[in-house]
């Protein structure tokens, strides 16, 4: 998945370029990046980029969406603990947790309960740069790439696509319903485009959860 030909893709789909399109390219990436957004609970091949906040440049790296932002394997809990391993803390020790003791499971989640309290929460992704407020230093990006997306069976990869188009479809129908053109016997169907785009957008809403969703186990 290609979101530079999926724009384009996209585009072709409302008559570009013999019909000129009024939603600019970088407001068609973020319609793709709300689809990812809303598959994510049913997607399981996720990456992990880490990098230093504030700003984290992900250009080329082929990020569609960041489903969270987490300490790095190299930050220091706040209990000052000289070997602790912040991201398995998080991600890797609550998934073998078997067969613990009742001691150590204990004290597991009071690390990390202090943890996720450091969790960056105010954070941004626009364009290729994820951007975290009021936090400095090493974190982890969990994120779904273009990669991630490619093993998808079609039928999410469609999903997404149609549910990108509905967005555009409603952008494009908002702005052409604005302009008028005086003096002029062409008519732009704005109306009608933006309740084609709604109307897809409710049936896509509805298939996910439902008869599509089966697929996967959710996160």
């Amino acid at each position: 998945m290609d979101p530079n030909k999926w724009v384009s893709r996209l585009k072709m789909r409302l008559g570009h370029p013999v019909i000129s399109l009024y939603t600019p390219d970088e407001s068609i990436k973020e319609f793709i990046q709300e689809a990812v957004e809303k598959i994510q609970p049913y997607q399981r091949e996720t990456e992990y980029i880490e990098g230093e906040a504030p700003v984290i440049d992900v250009s080329g790296l082929g990020v569609l969406t960041v489903v969270r932002v987490l300490p790095s394997k190299t930050m220091t809990p706040a209990t000052q603990m000289s070997e602790f391993d912040v991201f398995t803390a998080i991600n890797i020790a609550p998934l073998v947790s078997t067969g613990k003791s009742l001691s150590s499971v204990m004290m597991r989640n009071l690390y990390r309960t202090e943890l996720e309290a450091a969790i960056p929460k105010d954070w941004e992704f626009t364009g290729d740069k994820v951007m975290i407020s009021g936090y400095h230093g090493r974190v982890v990006l969990e994120v779904i790439t273009d990669k991630g997306i490619g093993k998808l069976p079609m039928l999410y990869k469609n999903w997404c696509f149609d549910y990108a188009l509905s967005l555009l479809q409603i952008s494009e129908g908002e702005i052409r319903s604005k302009i008028k053109i005086a003096n002029s016997p062409i008519e732009l169907n704005g109306e009608s485009l933006k309740a084609e785009g709604l109307g897809l957008k409710e049936n896509l809403e509805g298939r996910l959860g439902t008869e599509i969703a089966s697929f996967f186990a959710t996160r």
